[in-house]
């Protein structure tokens, strides 16, 4: 056991020193983007912060792999006396550990930003958080738990996606992403309206604007309730619960899969 933790932080080492170089990596645009949202969150609102956890579901796996892609690397670790189980381990663990550390800090520089409410200062009064939270009767801390949380869970579902993914067949995942890229304006825009659709739905329901049925009331109150608990925590941690079951099931999956693969 020992001798494979060992292992793992080798492969995690490595990782992370390739990450950093490369002429078309993509760490930097990242921080740069990051520090960007930092500010919008500071500035003008902390729903801003919601991006990052979406970004970093979606560019996590690119961005830690993206020159092991484009140098076709991967089939190296095969010659190394390792298991294939052991780099499974160590990419899932590094995956899933830089992604709650960076979602955990900047969860917590939004509600410093939230807390201080810069943008008042800067003759912006409308207050988003607090004019959608009085309208679905939560406070500004509840409503903005669950839209971080809510993102959180999602963006951790996408990655632990990607990783599955990327180890079922890298050449065709970089494939997939430069479809994705090439297309990604249309997709986010998409993407937007169908966030904002569901949104939108759920307010109208939350303000009896739209009326449902008695099945439908029931399952409505069993949510607001929990949305109501603890500021948004109890059903934050329902979201998070829900993203752990499946970052359970994609490494499962992946062991058996890469197991199995040809390389």
């Amino acid at each position: 056991m020992k001798q494979s933790w060992s292992l793992m932080r080798e492969i995690i080492r490595v990782d992370l020193i390739t990450m950093k170089g490369g002429k078309n990596s993509t760490l930097l645009p990242v921080v740069l983007f990051t520090l960007i949202i930092t500010g919008a969150g500071f500035c003008i609102t902390p729903v801003a912060g919601l991006y990052i956890p979406l970004m970093l579901g979606g560019f996590f796996v690119p961005m830690l792999f993206n020159n092991e892609m484009k140098y076709h690397s991967e089939p190296l670790w095969s010659l190394l006396p390792m298991e294939r189980k052991d780099l499974v381990n160590a990419r899932f663990l590094l995956c899933m550990g830089l992604f709650i550390t960076a979602d955990f800090v900047f969860y917590l520089l939004m509600l410093m930003s939230l807390s201080l409410s810069l943008w008042k200062n800067m003759d912006m009064k409308m207050d988003i958080i607090e004019m959608m939270a009085e309208r679905m009767g939560l406070s500004r801390l509840g409503f903005f738990n669950l839209c971080y949380f809510g993102a959180s869970s999602f963006g951790f579902l996408c990655m632990t996606s990607s990783l599955r993914k990327y180890f079922r067949d890298p050449a065709k995942f970089n494939i997939i992403l430069q479809n994705h890229l090439q297309k990604s304006g249309k997709k986010e825009i998409a993407a937007l309206c169908i966030i904002f659709a569901v949104f939108g739905f759920w307010l109208l329901i939350t303000t009896g604007m739209l009326p449902l049925g008695e099945m439908a009331v029931i399952f409505v109150q069993l949510v607001s309730q929990l949305s109501h608990a603890a500021n948004g925590f109890l059903l934050g941690a329902v979201f998070m619960t829900i993203a752990a079951f499946h970052a359970a099931y994609e490494y499962t999956c992946t062991l058996i899969e890469y197991d199995q693969r040809e390389l």
